[in-house]
Order: structure tokens, then sequence, then C-alpha cells
């Protein structure tokens, strides 16, 4: 299976990885996972992702504000040209 992951560039070609970071994610030993039904499989691994997307989400709206630039075009007050 070969999806793209949002906004990242990132393209999973083998979902090896991703079964092993969920597995890893969800607390349940690799043996145990690879028992699971496609089913269980796939509800772990959406959880996972969506999990993923929440932290990103979560960490962009706790990131500080930035303070906006004032840009060279204001004039100090009281200055002549």
């Amino acid at each position: 299976m070969e999806y793209p992951v949002k906004r990242s560039g990132i393209e999973m070609h083998n979902p090896l990885l991703e079964w092993v970071l969920t597995a890893k994610w969800a607390g349940v030993p690799w043996p145990d996972f690879q028992k699971l039904s496609s089913d269980e499989k796939e509800l772990l691994i959406a959880a996972y992702r969506v999990n993923g997307q929440m932290d990103g989400v979560l960490a962009r709206a706790n990131r500080p504000k930035r303070k906006p630039k004032t840009g060279g075009t204001s004039r100090r007050p009281g200055k002549k040209r």
C-alpha cells in the first residue's frame, strides 16, 4: 500500500515501518500485533496516524506567536525628509 503523508512530502512505500511504530505506540508487542486481525490492525494504524496529526496541530497551536515586522517604510515621529 502506498499513500502520501499530507504536507510532509513523505511517501510510505512499505508499510512495515508504520506497523512497527504503531505496535510500539499502542504498547502491543510485535508478535502480538502480527496476530491481530486486519480490522484490528487498521484501527490501531488509523489511531496512530490521527495521533500524529493531532500532535502536529497542537504543536503549531502552542508555538509562540511572532510579532509582526514593522518594515522599513515607517518614519519616526518628527523626522523631516
